[in-house]
């Protein structure tokens, strides 16, 4: 209560202070900043005094879009009926192309939805043209189902798709959600209806293709083609799955694999990370997906090209969302530690959600024969640097979601794997003496994530003590040695690797030592991962194997290092 009276104030003064210098009303940043706080009484006054419900923050936020995605129902009545300066209920947020009305079907609040509905009823089947989104799909697909039943009784359209030509019961079954089935069992819409809207859709976003592009667009277009008919053919027919790889690979053959193709617009990778393994042999087409994906990557894909529809998101986002794991231990290979971090922490346009996000909302929907593959998909992401406390657009983190699960054993799994007791990697004390500390530095931080513990420190004759012992260190005929400590972001103190750069450098030997430091031994998130990201940066994967449950892989740095990785302390 002394941290919002507090806030207030500053508003206030805020107020104040503009009157008096400039005579301005006050900015829609304060206005939205009631809309967070629930100060709906400051909302009603700022709109009294004549300000512009309609403005956008520097965000792209109008209070009436913030108020939607936020579920404030009582400060999206106050916006769209106040007799002086009503809110437009049509105003796109403009990075996305979103309504208020989307934005409250993510939320899940009825009440917003209902208020939204009273100012303008033919929103209830306004198409959102980023994804094909209406109200009810939107309900569907964050598992709000009040909402969607709210959407249902007020006869909205259940044959409308998004722009992948799922409606709102093909979502539910594909999240295996029960109880949203179940309410939209009913009113499962006709196959022909289904089909004619879609095509009516698709029409609407389709994008002209210029002449002298259009050879290269039917053979991208067509590759996309194949990723979809290889993966549905592998999971009905797995016996065959040699055949369809291969007729995969001609189809592919020649084609830039990072030009954007389909209606949607899409990358190749995303539409080879998109979508549940299906068919008769689901783990069969779970094979295929990942025998697609390793081949779009070793012909260049990138994994965080973005679509244009239906998400704006890229491969990382996309396979988060459908629980493919391996798919995304592939790509993190070809990303630096900070690169995969970065994308996992993205928030996009269309929701806000991260790649945790989906994870965490997608494992509270599922059932518990696919939870513990959902479960395990996060501890990873956790592992390599997702966040558990950002917001999404409705202000929600991906610890919220947790809160908000009623199965109380998959809360307390998931609460311990948001918060894990130790992060990793974690070394225990490692020197390694390289020939160039600003190489090694860099190569140590895009492998593994290390960050530096302090600047970098040098000894020369003058250092007095301190040349001393990097003299008994490393010997006789030295001019310079530079050191460095690094460790993985939160790991103990102790837990580092210095790294030094002694001037003659030492050669670099990739031969066995026969004595002194054999090698070091780290923990790591993902062996396999992060070994393949050792080798696509130039160090050399020297044996992979297993003790137990224990996945250990022995590699050699730039410099002739040997270093253990291990999945758990043994």
């Amino acid at each position: 209560m002394i941290r919002r009276a507090a806030v207030f104030f500053m508003m206030v003064f805020a107020l104040a202070m503009a009157d008096a210098v400039c005579g301005s009303l006050e900015p829609v940043e304060l206005a939205n900043q009631a809309v967070i706080s629930g100060d709906v009484g400051w909302l009603k006054n700022w709109l009294d005094r004549g300000g512009d419900p309609n403005r956008s923050d520097a965000g792209g936020w109008t209070p009436l879009l913030l108020a939607s995605a936020r579920g404030q129902a009582e400060a999206v009545r106050v916006l769209l009926f106040h007799p002086k300066n009503r809110a437009d209920a049509r105003k796109e947020f403009v990075s996305s192309g979103a309504l208020p009305i989307h934005l409250a079907g993510q939320s899940g609040s009825v009440e917003t939805a209902a208020a939204l509905l009273e100012a303008d009823p033919s929103l209830l089947d306004e198409v959102w043209l980023l994804n094909g989104h209406t109200l009810l799909l939107q309900a569907v697909f964050y598992g709000h189902l009040d909402l969607a039943k709210f959407a249902v009784e007020k006869k909205c359209n259940t044959a409308a798709t998004t722009l992948r030509g799922l409606c709102a019961i093909d979502f539910a079954r594909q999240f295996q959600n029960e109880p949203m089935e179940k309410l939209l069992a009913a009113s499962e819409p006709d196959g022909g209806k289904k089909k004619e809207y879609y095509e009516g859709l698709l029409e609407r976003v389709r994008e002209k293709v210029p002449p002298e592009e259009v050879e290269d667009q039917a053979l991208s277009d067509q590759a996309a083609k194949s990723i979809v008919a290889a993966l549905k053919k592998a999971g009905d027919f797995p016996e065959e799955a040699d055949a369809i790889f291969a007729d995969f690979l001609t189809k592919v053959e020649g084609v830039d694999v990072c030009r954007l193709a389909g209606d949607l617009r899409q990358p190749l990778l995303v539409i080879a990370v998109t979508g549940n393994n299906a068919g008769k042999m689901p783990e069969a087409a779970g094979a295929m997906r990942q025998r697609i994906v390793a081949a779009l990557l070793e012909r260049g894909a990138d994994p965080l090209q973005k679509e244009k529809h239906p998400m704006g998101a890229h491969s990382i986002i996309r396979a988060s969302v459908f629980g493919h794991l391996e798919e995304l231990k592939k790509m993190g290979a070809y990303l630096t530690a900070q690169e995969l971090a970065d994308a996992l922490n993205e928030v996009p346009a269309v929701n806000g959600l991260t790649a945790l996000h989906d994870a965490v909302l997608r494992s509270g929907e599922t059932d518990w024969v696919r939870f513990p593959f959902y479960l395990a998909q996060i501890r990873w992401e956790i592992a390599n640097g997702a966040r558990p406390d950002i917001p999404d657009f409705s202000g929600k983190t991906q610890a919220d979601y947790v809160g908000d699960i009623e199965d109380e054993e998959k809360r307390k799994a998931l609460w311990e794997v948001l918060f894990p007791r130790a992060g990793v990697p974690q070394w225990n004390h490692a020197a390694i003496a390289v020939p160039s500390l600003e190489d090694a530095e860099r190569w140590y931080r895009e492998v593994f994530g290390f960050e530096a513990v302090g600047p970098v420190k040098k000894f020369t004759p003058e250092s007095g003590a301190g040349w001393e012992l990097a003299s008994a260190v490393f010997g006789e005929g030295l001019s310079g040695v530079c050191l460095v400590r690094m460790r993985a972001p939160g790991a103990p103190l102790q837990q580092v690797v210095e790294l030094f750069e002694v001037t003659p450098a030492p050669p670099v030997e990739k031969e066995k030592r026969k004595s002194g430091i054999v090698h070091g031994c780290l923990i790591v998130s993902d062996v396999r991962m992060l070994a393949e990201r050792v080798r696509k940066r130039g160090g050399e994967v020297l044996y992979q194997t297993s003790l137990g449950d224990i996945q250990i892989a022995f590699c050699r740095d730039l410099y002739g290092n040997t270093l253990e990785l291990a999945s758990s302390p043994w």
